[in-house]
């Protein structure tokens, strides 16, 4: 068995993590980076690497020892990041194959049908496009049966969409999706099992730390993460981990970010929750492996307060505490809170409030009102348990935390 493209077994636990069944379902359901967000990703990988190498350059400067792996990068094609809709349409095809899912009720969609229809009407066009091989019409290469079958509203099979996969009428495709979710978990686990057995056969010129090497890697970083934010719905991302693990970016090509997490939920040491682009949602065992010593943190029998000011307090559970009682907060609320605990009694400005809680495509066009509400919002709930303002204005440049005044 070969490594698998990241994106497939992205695509994979998307689907065995989804809850809500869609009656109706479109390519762009399925292509959970768009355009844009991957050409960033590229360009950011690039400038970490080059980065990289830069600090390495001063360590060795300074007669630094570092150990940096030898290897390729994975092939851009097969990145987490890229979702192009022919491999995504081919590997939900093969799911459907495998009885890993039901596809159904395979169809043009409706309104792109009559605009299609009318257009053709208009040009007075008798079937355009059959069997073209190149052509700016949407319903390019289809044979005149299958052309016939559409063009009248039919719907499809699913050896019908198979033909039609790698033409451009698959953008305006909509069909109905059910998962099998105990055939596709038992196919996401043989092939993290092979992982783990390190039976994967790597592809030219790339080197994949093993499933042991990564574990002992990233066990460290997920201790530390914890540790920062607690042990129930952090976010993780392979760029933030091998930070944690002081690691270069450049060694990131050495590592299979989700076969590990994947691999480390199944032996029951963590739980996902989500996928959210490039974030992974865990949550640690309450006791991690059957062997304490091998688990990558302590066992959480009660929470215990980390980062505080007078009362309030953050637990490594992840919950924000007043004199114990869990204050109900938002997570952009609580990452503010944490702001403010940080700095106590500094002023906290609202640039410091938008590089902590609002997205960094966002920031340049979040007016400073915004930011005024979030802070209102925080305000009013502090309140209630400290029975007292606590959140200072600082004329228009900011706000600082006194729980003493």
């Amino acid at each position: 068995m070969t490594y698998l493209p990241e994106w497939k077994i992205y695509l994979w636990k998307k689907l065995l993590l989804q809850n809500e069944v869609k009656k109706v379902s479109y390519m762009s359901d399925f292509l959970f980076f768009s355009q844009d967000e991957q050409r960033r990703i590229a360009v950011r990988r690039v400038q970490d690497n080059i980065d990289s190498i830069n600090d390495m350059a001063v360590k060795l400067a300074q007669g630094v020892t570092i150990d940096v792996q030898q290897s390729k990068e994975t092939p851009s094609k097969d990145s987490y990041f890229t979702f192009e809709p022919e491999g995504v349409l081919a590997a939900l095809i093969e799911l459907s194959e495998s009885k890993a899912l039901n596809i159904r009720n395979i169809e043009i969609e409706p309104e792109y049908l009559k605009y299609y229809q009318r257009t053709r009407e208009k040009s007075g066009e008798n079937l355009p496009g059959i069997n073209a091989k190149e052509s700016t019409d949407d319903f390019c290469g289809l044979t005149e049966n299958l052309y016939k079958k559409i063009e009248v509203g039919h719907r499809l099979s699913v050896l019908e969409l198979s033909a039609i996969r790698s033409l451009p009428i698959y953008n305006h495709l909509s069909f109905g999706i059910s998962v099998n979710k105990s055939v596709l978990k038992k196919k996401l686990n043989k092939y993290i099992h092979a992982f783990m057995d390190g039976d994967l056969i790597r592809p030219p010129r790339i080197r994949y730390f093993s499933y042991e090497q990564q574990k002992l890697t990233i066990g460290p970083s997920l201790k530390e993460i914890a540790n920062k934010y607690g042990s129930r719905n952090i976010s993780v991302t392979l760029q933030e981990l091998i930070k944690e693990s002081g690691l270069y970016s450049i060694n990131a090509r050495n590592f299979r970010f989700y076969e590990i997490l994947f691999a480390l939920e199944e032996v029951g040491e963590i739980t996902i929750t989500d996928i959210r682009k490039e974030e992974v949602i865990i949550s640690f065992a309450k006791e991690l492996g059957r062997d304490k010593k091998d688990c990558l943190i302590k066992k959480f029998d009660a929470p215990t307060p980390g980062l505080s000011v007078g009362n309030l307090a953050f637990y490594d559970d992840g919950t924000l505490r007043y004199s114990g009682e869990i204050v109900k907060l938002s997570t952009q609320l609580k990452d503010l809170c944490r702001l403010f605990m940080e700095k106590n009694k500094r002023l906290v400005t609202f640039d410091d409030i938008r590089e902590t809680i609002i997205r960094a495509d966002k920031r340049k066009s979040t007016p400073n009102t915004t930011i005024s509400k979030y802070v209102s919002a925080l305000r009013n709930s502090l309140k209630i348990h400290f029975k007292k303002d606590v959140l200072i204005s600082q004329q228009r440049e900011g706000w600082y935390l006194d729980t003493k005044r």
